[in-house]
């Protein structure tokens, strides 16, 4: 199942730099044997004899490489053309199903729960703020210390395991691989503001009415794997509940989750430039993969497709 993007400001843009660049970084060995052949076959003008075979016999060597290999590269792109392109859909599958959960929690980051929208149209408004639409949001709103104090731990741990598996990062090109260095450092830097920085957010002694909490190992004993980790719960009606988030959790942390609190103004620029930062990184590796995040079957057990009749 894909999810695709529409268009956001500056994409258009973005992506014709990085075609550019990447045309020219493949065209550019191709362009040196060219050169070369051309000045070899000028100095061989020049001369007379074996020198002058020697030299028009180098520089078409020089002429016959590029075509070569070039021929080689297409016959061998033509026959790998569709197990290449799946093998691509797989490896950024495993990317894309660790990008939606970070796009959904920097949403509930800037968003208070009850505007925070983590449908399609909700993705696309958030992937087109610019850093200014960030920072006035978090400025006016109060948030849960659920939504404050969230950690990255898991998100960074997955994209970093991907980057050390030698099987994906073949899938993809140099463009491709920097992105994903440039979402790992920023969810790094986001990740460290919040961990070293004690007054980050004011919290107050006013507690939201109609939530709860749940940890992971007391829904389930063998959670051990994710013993920080826990469920805030919205009161419906009666013994009724629905999850509306869930994390993990310092345990320092776990007292101040159901209270309000408000961005320190101090850090507010610092802490939106890296939701921004992030956010970017996350367009970028959307731009320059097909425009489109592909879901995991696994995370849509229960979505049935439409069948055309």
């Amino acid at each position: 199942m894909y999810l695709y993007k529409k268009c956001m400001k500056g994409s258009s843009m973005q992506y014709t730099k990085w075609f550019m660049k990447r045309f020219i970084l493949k065209a550019y060995p191709y362009g040196i044997c060219v050169v070369a052949g051309t000045l070899l076959f000028i100095v061989a003008s020049e001369l007379n004899g074996n020198a002058n075979s020697l030299l028009v016999g180098i520089s078409g060597a020089f002429f016959a490489i590029p075509c070569l290999y070039l021929l080689f590269e297409s016959a061998q792109k033509f026959s790998n053309k569709k197990l290449n392109k799946e093998l691509f859909e797989y490896a950024k599958m495993q990317i894309d199903r660790d990008i939606m959960p970070m796009v959904n929690q920097l949403i509930k980051m800037v968003y208070t729960y009850d505007k925070s929208d983590t449908s399609i149209k909700g993705w696309t408004k958030f992937l087109s703020l610019c850093e200014n639409d960030i920072v006035i949001e978090i400025e006016k709103n109060e948030y849960l210390g659920f939504q404050a104090f969230k950690e990255w731990f898991v998100s960074t741990k997955n994209i970093t395991t991907t980057l050390e598996s030698p099987f994906i990062l073949r899938r993809f090109n140099n463009e491709q691989v920097t992105t994903l260095i440039h979402i790992l450092e920023s969810l790094t830097s986001l990740e460290l503001l919040s961990k070293r920085t004690s007054d980050l957010f004011v919290v107050s002694e006013k507690q939201a009415e109609g939530y709860k909490l749940k940890s992971g190992i007391e829904l389930n004993k063998q959670n051990v794997g994710y013993s920080d980790r826990y469920i805030l719960l919205k009161h419906l009606a009666g013994d009724k509940y629905i999850v509306t988030d869930f994390g993990d959790f310092p345990q320092y942390h776990v007292s101040k989750l159901l209270n309000f609190c408000k961005m320190n103004v101090t850090y507010l620029s610092v802490y939106a430039g890296c939701i921004f930062s992030l956010k970017s990184a996350i367009n970028e590796w959307v731009n320059i993969t097909g425009s489109r995040l592909v879901m995991d079957p696994k995370m849509c057990a229960n979505w049935t497709p439409k069948l055309k009749e």
